[in-house]
């Protein structure tokens, strides 16, 4: 029984869309860590979005030194390489979803890295419980890549109210079920910031299929640099708040799954707007 199990998994594909600007000192390790996972069947897409430095060279790179890798469930290179105009995180990751193949899909940020054995616990738990959807606490590291720590399953939870909802509500530790994202018209509003949040919040809510591992194999780099430092120190301007993105997901979910999910929707809602507003105003104090 443990063996056709296994068969099943190995059965499955999984695209992992890289949405890549101006981090070449990270990129490396981020595209060595998909290349050393135990689980190998595998798409990688590395969307260059417009970086003006080597990251699209170091992307054609490593398409170029593993193009002998295959999958039968891929129909292009393994390692893929899309290179387009400047548009933005939203963008490059909306053109990573529209490029995939993979009966499962993630957004892996190429300052982050997983550990080896990601795939491998993520992609099992999405095809034995047939879910759409799989989440992971984060393994949090310096922007040198020192471990600082592991959030559990329980300490996730609890840091989901307040201010740090907006850090851990982010769409990369996670896979999904592509045909579920593509079925219900799921993308990242562009243009507009923590796109991240919007996007998990319209997910969460279109499924009641998800599960949250205690198992922390996402590292995700504390970078002073990213978007999230700079509006802790600058705040968010108004033009770039998700109301439209947010419209969408209301949109998209409102009535789907009955009276009392339309409730749990108007609330969340809120409080994204309400927290969206602490950083800024925070930032001005």
């Amino acid at each position: 029984m443990e063996e056709e199990n296994t068969m099943l998994v190995e059965d499955r594909s999984v695209s992992i869309v890289v949405p890549i600007y101006k981090t070449p000192q990270y990129l490396p390790q981020c595209i060595e860590s998909v290349l050393a996972q135990t689980y190998t069947h595998w798409q990688l897409i590395l969307v260059d979005d417009g970086s003006p430095d080597e990251c699209g060279e170091i992307a054609d790179r490593y398409a170029q030194q593993h193009s002998a890798i295959q999958h039968s469930a891929i129909q292009h290179d393994a390692i893929r390489v899309i290179h387009k105009p400047n548009g933005g995180l939203s963008s490059a990751r909306n053109a990573g979803l529209e490029a995939a193949e993979g009966e499962y899909v993630m957004f892996l940020d190429s300052d982050d890295f997983l550990e080896k054995d990601f795939l491998e616990k993520t992609i099992g738990a999405a095809v034995k419980d047939n879910l759409d959807m799989v989440v992971t606490p984060t393994r949090n590291v310096s922007a040198r890549g020192e471990f600082i720590e592991d959030l559990k399953r329980d300490e996730y939870w609890r840091t989901f109210d307040g201010k740090e909802q907006l850090i851990r509500y982010n769409v990369t530790p996670r896979i999904y079920r592509t045909e579920f994202l593509r079925e219900n018209g799921l993308r990242f509003s562009e243009g507009e910031l923590m796109e991240d949040v919007v996007f998990c919040l319209a997910a969460n809510m279109l499924t009641h299929r998800w599960r949250l591992l205690d198992y922390s194999g996402y590292c995700y780099r504390l970078n002073p640099e990213g978007i999230v430092g700079s509006f802790k120190k600058s705040g968010i301007p108004d033009n770039r708040i998700p109301y439209r993105g947010l419209r969408e997901a209301v949109r998209l979910v409102k009535g789907k799954n009955g009276r009392r999910d339309d409730r749990i929707l108007e609330y969340c809602t809120v409080r994204i707007l309400v927290t969206i507003l602490l950083y800024s105003a925070g930032s001005r104090i």
